[in-house]
């Protein structure tokens, strides 16, 4: 029992210096972007980009980092029904929106620094608010698509399927039907696949 107790205890202390360790300079550099964002003139596109990368990457780092902490330090069920609900909402949005986030950067710094795309940068004038409504388009996309995380997540006092329980220990899962979960599985694998597709393209072009 006391060896156990030392792993969990073990567990909990990585994970608290992880995910403070991430949290303290995600902060730090979203601070110093903002501080540069107010005291410039112009606007530059790669700022707007990477303060909402820092964002995504913060949540990411509250919603799964923080719950799995506190489980490793042997709190149980204190996420209610909602909580659970909300907490897995966030974590899938905020890793949707890192993922696309980071391939619409790796797309403007190939448009910005590769010879053959030379002829987009005519369109250089208008860039900010391009990159701002794609921005804009990234957090709203996975916004909807991780709407059926809401359906299945519950709290772990509703769930009677313990090997699902023991995987989230702080929340379960429902086994969505079988036609919901092929359709949600072809829309994540597509979305991710087509982003990693982009950021392999561009960097290869660069």
């Amino acid at each position: 029992m006391d060896g156990w107790v030392s792993i969990s205890l073990s567990w909990g202390l990585t994970f608290l210096t992880q995910t403070g360790a991430g949290i303290l300079a995600n902060c730090s550099l979203l601070c110093l972007y903002n501080v540069t964002l107010l005291n410039a003139h112009v606007l530059r596109p790669t700022e707007l980009i990477l303060n909402q990368l820092i964002l995504a990457n913060n949540l990411v780092l509250f919603s799964k980092g923080i719950p799995q902490t506190a489980v490793a330090f042997g709190l149980k069920s204190f996420l209610s029904d909602a909580g659970c609900k909300f907490v897995f909402y966030l974590h899938r949005v905020a890793r949707g929106v890192s993922l696309s986030t980071t391939c619409l950067l790796s797309g403007f710094q190939a448009i910005k620094l590769c010879p053959s795309f030379s002829g987009w940068l005519e369109h250089r004038v208008r860039c900010t608010m391009f990159i701002g409504f794609c921005c804009s388009i990234c957090c709203i996309l996975h916004l909807l698509l991780n709407m059926v995380v809401t359906m299945n997540v519950t709290g772990p006092k509703n769930s009677k399927n313990t090997s699902v329980e023991n995987i989230y220990r702080y929340c379960s899962s429902r086994i969505p039907e079988r036609l919901v979960f092929c359709v949600s599985a072809v829309i994540y694998a597509s979305t991710d696949g087509v982003c990693l597709g982009l950021m392999v393209w561009t960097s290869g072009s660069m």
